[in-house]
């Protein structure tokens, strides 16, 4: 295309937006024709709904009126502002007044509607959708609402008020940095708010929340707050920065009505002191709300973050509800470097979470486990420590234990255990540890299916005879279907010094010992019963039960590979010649048998003490 035709073609769409926005503008409405004061009647002018105007405005503009900021205009407020449907196209810096938008707000990618004031609670407010009893409220965000880089200083503004009855939705493709969004004061609507686009939240740190539904008001109208999926709503890390109330500390939800609902179907991140502020209504606040219940819904796609401020309680036990829907696939995540803390209000029952699909514990503080806990899906371990105390940890039936190491695993530092279901020839880790610097990991693999709870601690049920030494650990193993298991061992430390390696079994008052490698810190044996059991040496194998296998036959036929001469517990490992493991399994009888391609693998038969490999050709 020629130079002047591309000029002349892109003139024209230049013009053809221009005019498409100005005939957008019906008679009547205000359009800003001179930068300055948003309150001064000579910096507006009145469209005529043709493209032109047909006077200048002799007042500034109001509620009933809608109102146009073109690409060229700034303007400022020294005063509160009003607007029926608000499109800001330039620049609109607001002071510390309310500016009412009555209808919709739309920030047109070139657009930035923000605040002169600093994030501390003296920021403006934004009062949105008043006029809208039954919606659909719009706020189109494709330029910049609030802070233009998240900062909480200057220009962060902007607790945000919805007004508007129905659905109101936050959406486009620009910048949302505000101190706090909640339903504006003495709201008696039904109202749902759906976050379609990414949005930071700068709680204003004076008492406000940063993102709620809190009505208000006596009326029993529901509410709830929907993150569309793929979108995440951020609280940009402030220790009052929660989902739900007030946070000041002492205030209740004691002047709300009707029911709420969050639901997170993308991402809610309240940053690493953040956290839950969910509490319904006092038994002397509001007879109107007796039957409340607050839902917590995390969607198969949903991924909650939390830092360390968790407050959920129940005002009136009997009649109200906070309900934990964390549906198969949402992810809850502890995060931060300060445990978490679970508090409730002096005559409230304090509800805890304690059903979960995906839970990673990525907080180096630590968290003592507040109530027994169900994992459905996967347990993550990244960062700090778990402390069980007197309560359970159950993976169950599918679910399975990530990561896991001396910096991250679950502590039993009480009568609580870790429970986890495990597949026949299943290789499962229980990583567990006496204390917060004693990581005592255990792994079981059973011939049969079941389900294993294990802990460990420091005081040992026996004591060793002459010649026996046990390192200062005993696990504590039980198992819903015993079979024969190969079990693993590692004590954090080792102050056994004898010759040869053994695992003791605490059975009718005394320990039973048995021949076990040692590879590290790490001791091996075969069990088909399972009591409290350590970890030690002797000085001689005299008086040890011994398990030792003798030689296995490993050889290749047809398309396969046998291994006889086996004890039930012993375990088969075949790799390919380049090293990748392909197949474990437990031996439960005398002889072994796999089929395989034509190719060199490598088999590798562990007892209780023996470990027997060879190089298998397979024709």
């Amino acid at each position: 295309m020629k130079a002047k035709n591309f000029t002349l073609l892109m003139a024209f769409m230049t013009m053809f937006v221009i005019s498409t926005k100005t005939l957008a503008q019906a008679s009547g409405d205000f359009v800003a024709t001179t930068s300055g004061d948003y309150n001064t009647a000579a910096n507006w002018s009145i469209a005529d709904g043709m493209g032109g105007y047909s006077s200048v405005a002799s007042t500034a503009p109001s509620t009933s009126n809608n109102v146009w900021i073109p690409s060229s205009i700034i303007m400022t407020s020294s005063a509160a502002c009003n607007a029926l449907n608000l499109d800001v196209a330039g620049k609109f810096t607001v002071g510390n007044y309310t500016l009412s938008v009555n209808g919709n707000l739309t920030i047109e990618n070139t657009g930035v509607l923000t605040s002169v004031n600093a994030n501390g609670g003296t920021v403006a407010d934004l009062k949105i959708g008043s006029s809208l009893a039954s919606g659909p409220c719009t706020i189109q965000v494709d330029g910049q609402l609030g802070s233009v880089d998240g900062s909480t200083v200057a220009g962060s503004g902007f607790r945000t008020g919805i007004d508007a009855g129905g659905t109101t939705t936050i959406q486009g493709l620009g910048k949302v940095n505000i101190t706090g969004l909640r339903p504006y004061n003495n709201n008696a609507r039904t109202q749902t708010f759906v976050f379609d686009m990414d949005v930071n939240i700068m709680n204003s740190a004076n008492n406000m929340p940063t993102l709620t539904l809190v009505n208000g008001t006596a009326a029993t109208a529901t509410k709830t707050l929907v993150i569309n999926a793929g979108k995440t709503v951020t609280f940009i890390n402030d220790a009052d920065a929660t989902l739900g109330g007030s946070t000041n500390g002492t205030a209740v939800q004691s002047s709300t009505g009707g029911d709420i609902l969050y639901d997170i179907e993308g991402t809610l991140n309240t940053g690493t002191l953040g956290g839950l502020w969910l509490t319904t209504t006092s038994s002397t606040g509001n007879t109107q709300s007796i039957n409340q219940k607050i839902t917590l819904r995390v969607g198969p796609t949903g991924i909650l973050k939390l830092g360390t401020r968790i407050l959920t309680a129940v005002g009136q036990p009997a009649t109200q509800s906070i309900v934990y829907d964390f549906q198969a696939g949402s992810t809850i995540i502890y995060q931060g470097t300060t445990a978490p803390t679970f508090t409730g209000f002096t005559g409230f029952n304090q509800s805890y979470m304690n059903s979960f699909s995906n839970l990673t514990m990525n907080n180096s503080g630590g968290l003592a486990l507040p109530v027994a806990t169900i994992v459905n899906n996967t347990l993550t371990l990244t960062s700090g420590t778990i402390s069980l105390g007197t309560k359970n940890l159950t993976v169950v039936s599918g679910g399975s234990i990530s990561g896991g190491s001396a910096t991250s695993y679950i502590v039993t530092d009480g009568t609580g255990v870790l429970n986890q279901a495990v597949p026949a020839a299943g290789v499962a880790t229980f990583p567990i540890g006496a204390s917060i610097s004693s990581f005592d990991p255990v792994v079981v693999t059973p011939a049969s299916a079941t389900v294993f709870s294990a802990n460990v601690g420091t005081t040992l049920s026996g004591t060793a005879s002459s010649g026996l030494q046990y390192n200062t650990k005993e696990w504590n193993l039980s198992s819903t279907t015993p079979s024969s298991t190969f079990i693993t061992l590692t004590p954090s430390a080792i102050t056994a010094t004898g010759a040869y390696p053994i695992v003791g079994q605490y059975v009718s008052g005394n320990y039973t010992n048995r021949a076990a490698t040692l590879n590290g810190n790490t001791y091996s044996a075969t069990f088909s019963t399972f009591s409290p059991f350590v970890t030690g040496t002797t000085d001689t194998p005299t008086g040890v039960e011994n398990t030792y296998n003798s030689k296995v036959n490993i050889y290749s036929t047809d398309n396969q590979i046998n291994v006889d001469n086996l004890k039930s517990g012993d375990v088969i490992d075949v790799y390919s010649d380049n090293g990748q493991h392909l197949v474990r399994s437990v031996a439960v009888g005398s002889k072994y048998s796999t089929s395989l391609k034509q190719g060199i693998y490598i088999v590798n038969v562990k007892s209780a003490n023996v470990s027997t490999g060879t190089k298998i050709v397979v024709n």
